[in-house]
């Protein structure tokens, strides 16, 4: 049974640093049976080590029975002559300083984020799954 406070689409973002929060959610009470969950994510880096959600959510949205959909870019930078233009390329006072780098000495700079699309399986016509519907 399908209840009121079940959606079509759920879009969350989730920080790359606090990502557990999402395995606890219970993504299947909140959608529709044919719902899609996009969470929107980013890699970053700490401490020298790279901290990317993806593989956690991906977990997630299949224990809760969905598949991947789709994924896409979000460039957070714009294109220029066919290239990325970060930040420093265009301004360099807007380029980290060493206080704000991840304290290793390297320095991350993010051009994009990720948007996952996960929905419910399909069912074939004629399937056990349609036909007791």
């Amino acid at each position: 049974m399908v209840g009121p406070d079940r959606y079509d689409v759920v879009i969350t973002f989730v920080d790359p640093r606090d990502p557990d929060w999402a395995a606890d959610t219970p993504w299947h009470e909140l959608l529709m049976p044919s719902g899609t969950l996009a969470f929107i994510t980013h890699s970053d880096h700490q401490l020298g080590r790279l901290i990317d959600p993806s593989s956690l959510l991906t977990h997630t949205a299949h224990r809760a029975g969905l598949i991947a959909f789709d994924h896409i870019v979000l460039l957070e930078i714009p294109v220029r002559r066919g290239t990325l233009t970060t930040r420093r390329a265009r301004d360099p006072k807007t380029w980290p300083s060493p206080a704000s780098s991840d304290g290793v000495g390297t320095r991350h700079v993010r051009v994009h984020s990720d948007l996952y699309l996960f929905t419910r399986p399909r069912t074939e016509p004629g399937t056990e799954a349609e036909e007791t519907r």
